[in-house]
């Protein structure tokens, strides 16, 4: 019976270990910046909604799939069909800094904060 319990423990950290633990996230919530710009987190999934003036792009926002890498970086999945998705959001470099969201624009180096709205 002690030979199987450490089995099962043994099996239980290598699968912890093999990357089975939960993935990490970002708490839920509404973030804005001060340009009245806002990202609405809810579990998987960030609904962007970010007024640009690009030309060729849509304004209105996009709804994406992300996910939380151990180095804060963000990683955003969304629809190819949607020009704000292609042309600006992918533009952006996107991070969590433990307590806000971050964008810096890949041309120009500017950076956006995006704060949790209390």
């Amino acid at each position: 019976m002690r030979h199987r319990a450490s089995k099962i423990l043994a099996f239980t950290l290598a699968a912890l270990a093999s990357g089975c633990a939960a993935p990490l996230r970002i708490p839920d919530g509404v973030y804005s910046n001060s340009a009245g710009g806002t990202l609405t987190v809810s579990g998987e999934y960030i609904d962007i909604q970010i007024p640009t003036t690009e030309p060729g792009v849509q304004t209105s926002g996009t709804h994406a799939v992300y996910r939380l890498r151990s180095d804060g970086g963000l990683r955003l999945s969304g629809s190819s069909n949607s020009s704000y998705f292609v042309f600006f959001v992918i533009d952006q470099d996107w991070r969590w800094t433990g307590s806000a969201i971050e964008s810096r624009n890949r041309h120009d180096g500017t950076v956006v904060t995006y704060m949790p709205v209390r």
